[in-house]
């Protein structure tokens, strides 16, 4: 089965590289890449009022995008620095005061 599977992978790479080769290949790809980014923004825009209900949430949103995009950070580290501030978000949320101060909507539990 393993052995079935590299050899179709292989045979996609070889016919990925033959069509790539020629000038009617190379433009068919460069006319994907945009439209492939075109589907990933509509698909992020559409995810971001269920990313960020509150705030707060939009804050760290737009924090971490645009951390990615000025220092080129690696999305694993963004996305364990936003872990992070979220535990310490609910931990905090437990004490009396916090949650108003933090962003004055409901979460968590």
């Amino acid at each position: 089965m393993a052995e079935a599977i590299g050899r179709t992978w292989k045979e996609i790479a070889v016919g990925f590289l033959k069509v790539s080769a020629t000038a009617y290949g190379r433009v068919a790809m460069q006319g994907v890449v945009p439209a492939v980014i075109g589907v990933m923004a509509i698909a992020l825009a559409r995810m971001v009022p269920h990313a960020a209900p509150d705030p707060l949430a939009i804050g760290v949103l737009v924090v971490a995008s645009l951390t990615l995009i000025r220092w080129r950070l690696a999305p694993l580290k963004a996305m364990l620095g936003g872990s992070v501030f979220v535990v310490l978000r609910d931990r905090l949320g437990d004490l009396p005061g916090m949650r108003a101060l933090l962003c004055g909507a409901t979460w968590g539990r």
